[in-house]
């Protein structure tokens, strides 16, 4: 009951923060790292990560709300630069998270997960992004962080998605 409430405090606030509606995904990715009893900060990140990208929310604010380690976590899951490919884009993301550590891979796995539910509806092109997307954060998940909780559900997914009998 106590992660549950402070989600709830944790999303109301972010809203207050930008008065922008938090997408649904942001909601589930948070809820799956709750399900997944993983700690406060890692709980917040995964509810914020794609606030840079989606609102005028900045850095500065998250980490003036929610301090530095939380910004850390959100700054490195955040695209920098629309020049690169999506590909490159997302290993450059994952780069920087490796930086920051185990906690900012934590939200960026979880993240992935909740979107696998989409795999089947993409194009042609899509899938073969995404297969190298899940391919390369399967590479630096099981060299930085092979024992996590949420690698190994990652893992499971791509178990059944790629192998479904």
């Amino acid at each position: 009951m106590k992660h549950y409430y402070l989600l709830q405090i944790t999303l109301s606030e972010v809203i207050i923060i930008k008065e922008n509606l938090l997408f649904l995904h942001s909601i589930r990715v948070a809820q799956l790292a709750l399900k997944m009893n993983y700690e406060r900060e890692i709980v917040i990140a995964a509810a914020l990560h794609d606030l840079i990208e989606d609102t005028d929310c900045t850095i500065l604010d998250i980490q003036k709300k929610w301090g530095s380690f939380i910004s850390k976590i959100v700054d490195s899951l955040t695209v920098k630069n629309n020049e690169m490919t999506k590909l490159e884009a997302f290993q450059d993301s994952l780069e920087r998270a490796i930086i920051v550590g185990k906690e900012a891979l934590t939200v960026r796995v979880l993240d992935v997960i909740d979107n696998m539910d989409y795999f089947d509806l993409a194009d042609e092109e899509d899938k073969k992004y995404l297969r190298e997307k899940y391919s390369c954060l399967y590479e630096v998940c099981k060299r930085e962080i092979p024992k996590e909780a949420s690698f190994l559900y990652f893992q499971d997914q791509l178990q059944r998605m790629f192998f479904k009998h």
